[in-house]
C-alpha cells in the first residue's frame, strides 16, 4: 500500500477541505484500509511503503510491514516494496491505494481469487483518466508498475508482453476513487 504523508495527500480536494481536514481524512482512509486488508482472506502481510514517519508509525501500530520509501514517486516507491517483499519470500503483491472509501474485504477477495494462478496480473481499473485503482502481480516482479494517466492499459500490456494471463477485477468498490472535489461532495465530505 503506498502511502503519500499526510500534509501531502488529497490535495485536488483543497476546494471542499481545508488542510486539517484533508490531513485528516488521510489518515482516516489509510486507516479503513488497512482494516479491511486485514479482514480479507488471502491477505499474508500488509505492507505500508511512505516517506513519512507518522505513516509508518500508523502502520506498525496496525501490525502492517513498514517500508521506508526512499525514490522519487509513486512507482519508484511500489518498486522497492515489491523488491523487499521478494527478498522475503513473497510470491505475489496486490497494491490498493488508500483513497476507495467503498472497498470491503469481499472485493479484495475477489481480485485475489482472480490471481491464484501465476503468472497472472489483474487490473482493476479507475472509472475515469484510465487508471488503475489496483493491481495484482503474480509473481511479484513479473511486470514494471506504471501508475498514472492510462495506466490500466500500459499494464495489460505489459502483462501480456510478459506471458502472463490477464484479468480485470471489475468491482465497483475498485472504480471510485475520492480523488476530486465531486467526490468528496458525493461522499458528503465538505468544508
Amino acid at each position: 500500500m503506498p502511502v503519500k504523508p499526510f500534509e501531502q495527500a488529497k490535495v485536488r480536494l483543497a476546494p471542499v477541505l481545508e488542510p486539517p481536514a484533508r490531513r485528516a481524512l488521510s489518515r482516516k482512509m489509510l486507516e479503513q484500509t488497512l482494516d479491511v486488508l486485514a479482514h480479507a482472506r488471502g491477505i499474508d502481510r500488509i505492507a505500508v511503503v511512505s516517506r513519512d514517519d507518522e505513516v509508518l508509525r500508523l502502520a506498525q501500530d496496525h501490525k502492517a510491514w513498514a517500508i521506508k520509501e526512499l525514490g522519487s514517486g509513486l512507482n519508484d516507491a511500489l518498486e522497492e516494496a515489491t523488491a523487499a517483499a521478494r527478498a522475503r519470500g513473497l510470491g505475489a503483491g496486490l497494491i490498493v491505494p488508500t483513497d476507495l472509501p467503498n472497498l470491503e474485504p469481499r472485493d479484495v477477495e475477489q481480485m485475489i481469487e482472480l490471481g491464484q494462478t501465476p503468472p497472472c496480473v489483474v487490473i482493476a481499473r479507475a472509472q475515469r483518466d484510465g487508471g488503475t485503482n489496483a493491481l495484482l502481480v503474480h509473481p511479484l516482479g513479473l511486470i514494471e508498475y506504471a501508475f498514472g494517466k492510462s495506466s490500466a492499459r500500459e499494464h495489460r500490456r505489459r502483462g501480456e508482453a510478459a506471458g502472463a494471463r490477464v484479468e480485470i477485477c471489475d468491482a465497483d468498490a475498485f472504480a471510485f476513487d475520492l480523488d476530486l472535489p465531486e467526490d468528496a461532495r458525493v461522499l458528503g465530505y465538505t468544508i
